[in-house]
């Protein structure tokens, strides 16, 4: 059946219409603003089955044929949020361990999804080597949807869709994907892209430095004219990440207006600093942490210990770590603040499980009763499952996998030198260190592909604990 609507190009009309529920996003947000809803699209079950057909065998061909750039981490296989943060870390701390400066630009395109251009989202789908009949079936699933508003049980008229890529579908990703592929590269910048949030590192070496990540931006800005995509002058900021404390930004004027100059940025969730420290990052998680930890304790009370630590583990623990390879943290009041909501939450657990109120055994004697690991520990095996994702050859066309050199005696990476604190211990040396402390027996051979590289994961995990 799937294959005859292909072969015909055929798309139901029921799989192009949508119902759209605007969802507030926060209660900071005024509620009489739209830019305070995240719209959330309702469609057809039976189509979003046939999308991932589609988009398997889609991503398959892109990946196969080296279409997509190397800058992009969004939606593909082998890459996310981790990995690009990753690249942006390593590189920050890379120069500063050479007392190189670099300036971080962030541009924002305004509603990007919702307003691609779909004469030139086919013509640059045609481009990367899709066509007949299932360029022609993307074309008819593009054109004439139709979604109507569900809102506090009232149900709005239908109103065509005329640009965008089709919220709520699984080929939307995708086909974005596609839509940027072209955004110019530099060979004096380093482009980090996760969709359509993009980040450019520029090494500052000299006063020309400058002119040139200047000239870069204008070839964006020209880009994203051409492509009918626009550049948000509130949302883009940029940032210097220097070992100094002084030290002006240029004003950087992508769109042919000024952004912002910040001394912290978030980029995909974590919080970087000017220092490079994520010592605010850290602080708005532990802060979210125990709000969320709050809520746990409260609702659970009555339902058991076991309720208590599935919440914990289901809630509070992917706050606690998200990303956490990128951002792990060596200082040791940065370390015991975020321990501290562990600490309190195992201080609950053995409240509740022992049935009364004794005074506590000490947090690592706690740790050892529930089976549970310190955040400390558990930080080491995401780390060092993002450097055997870089082993496996799965990353090799990143730059992140391009610091990774291999010994031809050991076999074995190679550790990578700092001059600084902060860089030993930055996302790849402190992983490289990790992963070399571990037994040979454990590390070798190195993983080939995305099931050794698990398999090998698991084994430093097991080898740690």
């Amino acid at each position: 059946l799937f294959q005859s609507f292909v072969d015909n190009a055929y798309v139901p009309a029921p799989w192009k219409k949508a119902f759209v529920i605007p969802v507030h996003k926060n209660k900071q947000k005024p509620v009489n603003d739209l830019s305070s809803y995240r719209p959330i699209s309702i469609t057809s079950i039976l189509c979003r089955t046939f999308e991932r057909v589609i988009n398997q065998h889609l991503l398959r061909f892109l990946d196969n044929n080296n279409l997509l750039s190397a800058s992009q981490h969004g939606f593909r296989p082998n890459r996310s949020c981790e990995t690009a943060l990753a690249t942006v870390a390593h590189y920050v701390s890379n120069n500063m361990d050479s007392c190189t400066p670099t300036d971080l630009i962030q541009l924002d395109l305004c509603n990007a999804f919702d307003t691609l251009d779909h004469s030139i989202l086919l013509q640059k789908i045609a481009q990367h080597g899709v066509c007949g009949s299932l360029l022609l079936w993307l074309s008819r699933f593009l054109t004439g949807r139709a979604h109507r508003m569900l809102f506090h049980g009232e149900v709005s008229d239908n109103f065509t869709v005329t640009s965008g890529v089709p919220q709520g579908s699984v080929l939307g990703p995708t086909l974005f994907l596609l839509y940027v592929n072209d955004m110019p590269t530099s060979s004096e910048c380093l482009l980090v892209q996760y969709a359509d949030d993009t980040t450019i590192l520029a090494p500052v070496t000299s006063p020309l430095s400058v002119s040139g990540v200047q000239d870069f931006l204008d070839q964006i800005g020209c880009w994203a004219r051409i492509n009918n995509l626009t550049i948000s002058q509130n949302k883009s900021a940029a940032m210097r990440l220097t070992n100094s404390r002084s030290g002006s930004l240029p004003a950087y004027s992508p769109s042919g207006a000024p952004i912002a100059v910040v001394q912290s940025l978030p980029i995909l969730g974590v919080v970087f600093s000017s220092s490079l420290d994520f010592s605010q990052h850290i602080t708005n998680t532990v802060s979210k942490a125990r709000q969320t930890l709050g809520f746990v304790t409260r609702v659970s009370r009555a339902w058991g210990p076991e309720t208590f630590r599935a919440l914990y583990t289901a809630l509070v623990l992917p706050r606690l770590e998200y990303c956490c390879s990128v951002w792990c943290p060596f200082q040791a009041h940065l370390v015991d603040r975020l321990e501290g909501v562990q600490r309190r939450a195992t201080r609950t657990l053995y409240f509740r499980m022992l049935g009364r109120r004794d005074p506590p055994p000490p947090y690592e004697a706690r740790l050892k009763a529930l089976k549970w690991q310190s955040l400390q520990h558990r930080r080491t095996v995401p780390r060092v499952g993002l450097l055997c994702r870089l082993l496996d050859g799965s990353m090799e066309d990143t730059p992140l996998g391009s610091y990774i050199r291999i010994g031809k005696r050991s076999g074995q990476p190679d550790p990578q030198l700092a001059r600084t604190v902060r860089h030993t211990n930055s996302v790849l040396p402190a992983a490289l260190r990790d992963f070399l402390a571990a037994p040979l027996s454990v590390r070798s051979p190195l993983p080939t592909d995305r099931t050794e590289s698990a398999a090998l994961r698991r084994a430093f995990s097991q080898s740690l604990f």
